[in-house]
């Protein structure tokens, strides 16, 4: 009767309360985890590796790619539409590949003079951010990711320790 709602121990939780049934954490003291509860009541098991395979996250990515534009976006619009988070697809896939299968324009190869330019020119953004912090702005701002600072300068503290002080020269002179 209530079988179809031990899909996952998140929509048990929901359905349990709605329906004066036994807790997740009832059952979780009585078989150790939720897939042994599972196993128990002859329910098919799949494990999380074994969920989506490399070829339907590619064609996720062709099919929704065009709303692929960061990483906290796409995490939304993924739960919203029960996709892959970005993480996921991250284990499967690099992200030059993820562009690719989602028809967004690769990004050009930056000089380090290139970098340092771009860096200064919007440098309180620059210097204060984490890799992923600047990579949210970088897409905003049509500027290269964190890792083609971190691929030239072979670190993201290297490139933002040579930025600080291309700034301190700036204004010293």
């Amino acid at each position: 009767m209530h079988i179809e709602h031990i899909e996952k121990s998140t929509s048990w939780t929901k359905y349990y309360r709605d329906n004066k049934l036994p807790s997740t954490q009832t059952y979780l003291s009585v078989f150790g985890t939720w897939e042994n509860l599972r196993k128990e009541l002859g329910l098919n098991v799949k494990k999380k590796r074994d969920v989506i395979s490399k070829g339907e996250i590619e064609d996720v990515l062709k099919k929704h790619g065009k709303e692929f534009k960061t990483r906290k976006q796409w995490d939304e619009y993924a739960q919203e539409h029960k996709l892959p988070t970005y993480k996921t697809i991250l284990k499967h896939f690099t992200y030059e590949e993820i562009l690719d299968f989602a028809g967004k324009p690769k990004q050009r190869n930056f000089s380090k003079e290139e970098l340092i330019s771009l860096a200064l020119k919007h440098r309180k953004s620059f210097i204060g951010s984490s890799m992923t912090q600047w990579d949210e702005y970088a897409k905003e701002q049509v500027l290269p990711s964190s890792r083609q600072f971190n691929w030239i300068f072979g670190s993201w503290s290297e490139a933002k320790h040579e930025i600080r002080k291309q700034a301190q020269k700036k204004s010293d002179r």
